[in-house]
Parts: C-alpha cells; structure tokens; sequence
C-alpha cells in the first residue's frame, strides 16, 4: 500500500492522464484503453512531480495504474453518486487550484497526511470500495490517527488564543495602550507550533502513568 499513488488528486491524474489532452471525442475512444504506458508516466510527472519524499518510479506508477484502474472499474453501481463526487473534488482543475506550499504538503507516493487530515470525506469514498479488508483497514486507521493529531492542533491553537484574549482583557482594563497592538499582526506560528508540542508532551505523560499503573 505504501508504495502506491493514495493521494486522492494523484489517484484521479492517473485515470486521467490516458486522455490528458485529447479532445472530446478522442477521449471517448481512449476512454476504455489503458493507453501508452510511458507517456502516462511522464505526463503525469510533469503534472504532479515525482512525489514528496520518495520518487515515483515507473514499476510505482505502473503498479498503480493497475490498482486505480480496478477500483475504479468495479466501483459498487450503487455508488455511483459517490464515485462521481471523489472525481470532482479531486479534479485536475482543482489541483491546479492549489498554492505551491498546499500542493508541496501532498505526498504521492505513499500515504498522504493532506488528503487523510483535510480531504477525509471525499478520500474515504475510494477507500471504502477497495476489495481488501486489510488495506481498507489500514486507510481507515491512518485516517483516524490524522483526525487526531488535527484535533490536537486545533486544542493547541484555541488554547493560545483564549490565554492571548485574557491577557489583551487584561491590559485594556488597565489602560495599556501600547500592549492592545502587541499582536496586531497576529500569533507567530511558532507559537502555535510550541503549544503543540506542549499539548503532546502532555499526552504522552499521561498515557506514561497510565502505563505504569496497570504494571
């Protein structure tokens, strides 16, 4: 699973790149057709790069073609509403849509955190018709491992902002002036990023005592 294409834009570029740039009506000729091999990998390349992290070889991609290209094919008729939804969200259009940090935080090769933190819904719709247990499994616990660690971000970042609301009370009760622009332009994000890793301290020391107890 590791070694596949599970980014929900990269799962839908490689149905696509068998008819990236054709027209419509050589798009309906190629539409059942596996298409050049080669030109699929390098037009995708081009599209979304070789990967963060890992680089997408040509055996990966390969690999994946096949894969997407079942689940795509025996999606449950009765699903059909759903299937159309992951092709819309995770459109070519779309991807293109994306800054280059957004983009950049999508792997694709392997599992990718982007999709399974903040396309979860949408991701889950391929997920759910993949044949095999253990694989859809795995995508179900990689999700709700993400939805986690969002929901320890967002704890983290609420708790910086009501300790900032206090202080700012604070000082405008007693007349500071100077100190209500303090953070006129906003929490640094280094901020954020140390409440986080204070929250997950935390966590840890908690579930380390609860370890010791049950020894």
């Amino acid at each position: 699973m590791a070694l596949k294409i599970t980014c929900g834009f990269g799962r839908v570029g490689v149905r696509e790149t068998k008819v990236f740039g054709l027209s419509d009506e050589e798009r309906r000729i190629k539409k059942y057709g596996q298409g050049n091999l080669v030109e699929r990998y390098e037009t995708f390349k081009n599209i979304f790069g070789e990967g963060k992290g890992e680089e997408l070889s040509f055996k990966i991609f390969g690999a994946s073609v096949t894969h997407i290209g079942k689940v795509m094919n025996n999606w449950k008729p009765n699903r059909r509403g759903e299937k159309a939804r992951f092709l819309e969200h995770f459109s070519l259009s779309n991807w293109e849509k994306l800054d280059a940090a957004t983009k950049l935080r999508h792997s694709i090769v392997g599992p990718c955190k982007a999709c399974l933190r903040d396309h979860g819904d949408f991701l889950s719709l391929y997920n759910s018709q993949i044949r095999c247990p253990r694989t859809r499994k795995t995508f179900a616990d990689l999700q709700q491992e993400e939805a986690k660690k969002k929901q320890k971000r967002v704890k983290a970042r609420k708790l910086v902002d009501d300790i900032l609301k206090s202080i700012q009370d604070a000082q405008r009760a007693n007349n500071v002036r100077e100190a209500e622009v303090a953070f006129a332009d906003g929490v640094p994000e280094e901020v954020y990023r140390r409440a986080e890793e204070i929250c997950e301290e935390g966590q840890k020391r908690k579930q380390k005592k609860k370890s010791i107890k049950r020894d």
